[in-house]
């Protein structure tokens, strides 16, 4: 463990400059269920969830390919009823389901595969609404309070009477890329944050636009589908979030992989990105007792051919 009490991974990471593409946590579908109990470090297992209600979503979690789930609050909230979305993620056609519930209990009565298999009995709880969750569980690890904290306040202010509602969340993966927050439905995903970025960030995706500077992916994608999108969007300079499709990926040899993208404009694109470790080592987690190299992704080229 590093000596200084004080020591936050995502410090170390920023200084030596690890890259973001291809970082995000596979996720399609999300769960997010308004929690306002302390959190610990397994959130949802450690919670206070009656038995009957954890084992109703695990089930689902379990029984759902790429599920997630998380807790979320807004220190404003007075309200007695909680909030529960369900956030189908894809490239296609994300969409969000939104309950209002009086209790946890009410949870046993929803047939979460039904939702996401897309049932027209449940169409009348589908939203428009915009979700942005930002991590900020210290006890995950303390540089998401460090920096989540902040960036949770200043999302708030720029996104005060829009449609997009910003809350707190568990453990989204990447506390060394704090502040981070993911935008639902869609899953984009974003990392190295700071306040001063929170107004372009709601702006952008009020607008679906890509913020390029901070994209670490798109969770319904594995990660080097991620880091070939972000290249994508880098070569062609269009940050239009529903410019390109995912085709197909082809593995090859070396730790490579060639992604064919349709786009919506000009053609289909072919990006080839390459995994390698890094040349430098960092602390995954801020009590990591060791450093370690950790992948990145790395452009290779890019080809469009025209239709």
């Amino acid at each position: 463990m590093p000596a200084d009490p004080n020591f936050f991974c995502v410090d170390l990471c920023r200084a030596v400059g690890e890259k973001l593409p291809g970082t995000a946590t596979r996720v399609d579908v999300w769960l997010l269920l308004e929690n306002t109990r302390p959190w610990g470090f397994d959130a949802f297992p450690e919670s206070d969830l009656s038995p009957d209600v954890k084992a109703h979503l695990g089930a689902h979690l379990k029984a759902i390919p790429n599920s997630r789930m998380q807790f979320i609050k807004q220190s404003s909230r007075t309200t007695a009823a909680h909030t529960f979305y369900v956030a189908i993620a894809n490239d296609s056609a994300p969409h969000l389901y939104k309950f209002q519930l009086d209790g946890y209990e009410g949870l046993l009565g929803l047939d979460i595969a039904a939702i996401v298999s897309g049932e027209a009995f449940y169409d009348s709880f589908r939203s428009d609404e915009r979700v942005i969750i930002c991590c900020t569980n210290a006890k995950r690890d303390r540089s998401c309070a460090r920096y989540g904290l902040p960036m949770v306040d200043a999302l708030t202010k720029a996104a005060q009477g829009s449609d997009v509602s910003v809350w707190q969340t568990t453990h989204i993966g990447g506390h060394r890329f704090a502040a981070t927050l993911s935008c639902l439905p869609h899953g984009l995903t974003y990392g190295y944050l700071e306040p001063a970025d929170a107004a372009t960030i709601v702006e952008d995706y009020r607008a679906s636009r890509i913020t390029l500077e901070h994209y670490r992916g798109r969770s319904c994608y594995d990660e080097a589908v991620q880091a070939a999108e972000y290249y994508l969007y880098q070569q062609a300079n269009d940050h239009d979030m529903g410019a390109f499709r995912l085709l197909e990926t082809q593995p090859l040899e070396g730790d490579r992989w060639l992604v064919r993208f349709q786009s919506l404009n000009d053609g289909v694109h072919s990006v080839e990105v390459a995994r390698v470790l890094s040349d430098f080592e960092i602390y995954k987690s801020s009590a990591d007792a060791e450093k370690t190299r950790v992948p990145e992704y790395r452009y290779v080229t890019h080809e469009l051919v025209e239709t």
